[in-house]
């Protein structure tokens, strides 16, 4: 290998590690609940679809599984929304290399939740990532509480 292309792979090595080590805990929290939300959407259509493995192991989008839960009409139309906006948010981090969650993102992702989203909002403005961590979990509970009762 020469000694040019060496240099330009170290360059672009160096540029991947400091991108890996100044990732912020926020893009962690994303990307875990979209993979946490993806499995729950998985059991969700395995239990309204007679063959619901067909869809979940042939590589559908999240969306368009996202789609088929909605049409069956099994969960909530905020749920729906939130879900779509964590999907929509996981997809900037996932394209574009120095995307940053910021304070509007949070409020976006959160807002289908209406008033009880005010309500954390109030009591923890000055703290994003409890808000953060309350959408996900409260997202995630309300899922789970819904495949528990199909």
């Amino acid at each position: 290998m020469g000694l040019e292309i060496k240099e330009i792979l170290n360059k672009e090595l160096d540029k991947i590690d400091a991108a890996i080590k100044s990732q912020p805990e926020e893009i962690i929290l994303v990307l875990q609940a979209h993979l946490f939300v993806e499995n729950i959407i998985d059991e969700m259509l395995c239990s309204i679809l007679k063959r619901g493995d067909i869809l979940t192991e042939n590589n559908l989008s999240f969306y368009q599984k996202l789609l088929i839960i909605q049409a069956s009409d099994i969960i909530e139309s905020y749920l729906i929304d939130t879900l779509k906006r964590l999907n929509n948010i996981r997809n900037k981090f996932s394209h574009q290399l120095q995307y940053n969650l910021s304070e509007k993102d949070i409020d976006f992702i959160g807002a289908p939740f209406g008033e009880r989203y005010k309500k954390i909002k109030k009591s923890d403005s000055e703290y994003p990532k409890v808000r953060l961590r309350w959408i996900i979990y409260t997202l995630i509970a309300h899922l789970r509480i819904k495949v528990n009762n199909l």
